[in-house]
């Protein structure tokens, strides 16, 4: 399993591997590696957003990519740039962004490590379902 703080990645990350296999799930992907074709776009975002990495970006042989966020309390500034920055962006490179959100999802984010549940993967699904993902 990957190194990163947050609660609900490492259970998401397990869910998303295996829905999508293990090796088709990359854990802190950074913006500056999605957007190494077009330096020019990646130096017009501020400092902030040039550091942003992503929490998993998924790749899917039978559909688009993912690039999934799993927020736990990260407020209304981390919405406004998923919302008006790195969402449209992801739109423009034909990326399918997910948002995993505290507000939507109870039971992944009850603790920081527990055994997964069934809530567990319906809060993930839903996600995916909301996001428009073709499963």
């Amino acid at each position: 399993m990957s190194q990163y703080i947050g609660r609900g990645e490492p259970t998401v990350e397990i869910i998303l591997g295996r829905m999508f296999g293990q090796e088709n799930v990359i854990a802190q992907y950074p913006l500056k590696k999605l957007l190494i074709f077009n330096p020019d776009l990646y130096e017009s975002y501020g400092t902030e957003v040039q550091k942003h990495k992503f929490d998993f970006y998924v790749q899917r042989y039978n559909g688009i990519p993912l690039m999934v966020e799993v927020d736990f309390k990260h407020g209304d500034k981390a919405d406004k740039k998923w919302n008006n920055i790195l969402n449209p962006l992801l739109e423009e490179l034909c990326i399918l962004g997910v948002q995993i959100s505290d507000n939507e999802c109870k039971n992944l984010f009850k603790d920081k490590y527990h055994p997964i549940t069934l809530g567990d993967w319906v809060d993930v699904l839903q996600a995916l379902i909301q996001a428009r993902v073709k499963l």
